[in-house]
This record gives C-alpha cells, structure tokens and sequence, in this order.
C-alpha cells in the first residue's frame, strides 16, 4: 500500500511540475508569436540630433535586378505595407525581390492548373497527345519553382557552397564565424 501512494505523490508533482512549466512555456511561445504578427511597437532608441550637415538630401532606393517588380512596388506604393509583412514573417528582403518571387510562384500555379486540367482530360478521354501536353506543360512550370526554392533557401541559410564529393552534390553551411 505504502508503495502506491508514494507512486502516486511521484505522478502528482510530476504532473504539477508539467502544467507549470508548459503554462509558461506556451505564454511566452503565444507572445513572441503575438508580437511577430500584430507588430508591437518597438522600443525607440535614443539617438542623437543630426546636425543640418550631415542629413542625407536623397533617399536613394534599392537596386534590384527586377525592375519590373520594382516597378510594380512603386506604382502600387506596396513597399511599406510589403516590408511590414516581411518583417513579421522575419525576412529581410526588399518588397520586389518579395514581388519577384511571388510572380514566379503565381506564374508556376497557372502552368499547374493547366496541366491538372490536361491530365484530367487525358485520363477521361484516354488521350496520349493531351498526357503529352500536360507533361510539357507541367515541365515548363519546374524552372519557376526551381528559382522560387533557390530565392527561399538564399534567405534560409546564411551562406551556402557546394561542393562535388565522389559524384554527389553536398551542401555544406558555412558559419560566419569559420571564415
């Protein structure tokens, strides 16, 4: 009997100490989550008056290589709003490169469609050219994904070298710190 009760007081701080501990593990998931979305206010930080002098007169923008997405951000005005969202998700990319991604992507998706609609005919009517065209159709979306998932992973991984190591492509990550 003695051992049952001491068993049991064992799963009862057990349990206490897990309600604890996820409580406040979950608040403090839930607020960096909060503030990464809502976008709180951040701390201003005291910075010293700029002389006449030294104010900069022109505001240069980014250089990008896509002007046609930074044409869009510009006549649209989607920088700012683009650039919050951005920084809530935790990237630092400027608002074309952001546009230019997003174009590939949506250019991807409609190739996509398209062949799912070809596959579907094909498979219905048991047609080989409508197979064939949704293959071709389907292959000419994967350089777009391809440059989608190269522009995701340049913004995941600090710096990236690949080397060639007994016929086989390795990525290896290469820390700031080791160079």
């Amino acid at each position: 009997m003695g051992f049952i009760l001491v068993a049991v007081v064992i799963w009862a701080v057990a349990m206490a100490a897990w309600f604890l501990v996820s409580k406040y593990a979950k608040s403090s998931d839930f607020d960096r989550l909060k503030t990464r979305l809502v976008g709180a206010p951040k701390k201003k930080s005291q910075k010293k008056v700029a002389t006449a002098g030294s104010q900069q007169v022109i505001h240069q923008e980014d250089s990008t290589k896509n002007k046609f997405a930074q044409a869009l951000v510009d006549k649209y005005q989607w920088g700012p709003k683009i650039g919050e969202f951005l920084e809530q998700a935790g990237l630092k990319w400027p608002a074309a490169r952001f546009v230019h991604v997003e174009r590939s992507l949506a250019g991807a998706c409609t190739l996509l469609q398209r062949a799912a609609l070809l596959f579907t005919q094909a498979v219905a009517r048991h047609d080989a050219r409508a197979l064939l065209s949704a293959t071709r159709t389907t292959l000419r979306a994967s350089p777009l994904l391809v440059h989608a998932r190269t522009e995701f992973s340049k913004a995941a991984a600090p710096k990236m070298r690949t080397i060639r190591r007994s016929g086989h492509l390795a990525s290896k990550v290469l820390c700031a710190k080791n160079r």
